[in-house]
């Protein structure tokens, strides 16, 4: 008993490349959205609620790590999906340019997913302290 496997049609995507970064793209799809309607609730509260805000600090560096999160997320989406695009053109012989090249990408989208969590992270943390501070000041 032996299955037949057909092959898809040749204008057709690669199906084996994307599957696997599937749910890594979900991930940074969300980060990079939380970190933008941070960004967006943040700067509403300004105009609406704290005219004469305290604890600028944390609203500046808030503000910073969500907008370096966005741009780091986009920079690793970007490198990863063109990765997961140029994969099935690499060979595994590690002295091939090409095969340098995505190593290189790997290493900096690594870096990029780091610094996308770390400024969320802070960005989160900071917004919290401008928020009860100004609250508990009103």
């Amino acid at each position: 008993m032996s299955a037949t496997v057909t092959p898809p049609p040749a204008n057709s995507p690669p199906t084996d490349s994307l599957p696997e970064y599937e749910s890594f793209f979900e991930y940074v799809r969300h980060l990079t959205t939380l970190s933008t309607g941070a960004i967006l609730l943040q700067l509403a509260l300004f105009v609406k609620v704290f005219h004469h805000p305290k604890w600028k600090a944390a609203a500046i560096v808030s503000l910073a790590s969500f907008t370096l999160s966005v741009i780091a997320s986009v920079v690793t989406y970007t490198l990863v999906l063109t990765m997961a695009k140029h994969k099935r053109t690499i060979s595994d012989d590690p002295r091939r340019a090409s095969a340098k090249a995505m190593a290189c990408f790997a290493q900096i989208a690594r870096y990029a997913l780091g610094v996308t969590l770390v400024g969320f992270l802070l960005g989160v943390t900071a917004a919290a302290v401008f928020a009860l501070g100004n609250l508990l000041a009103l």
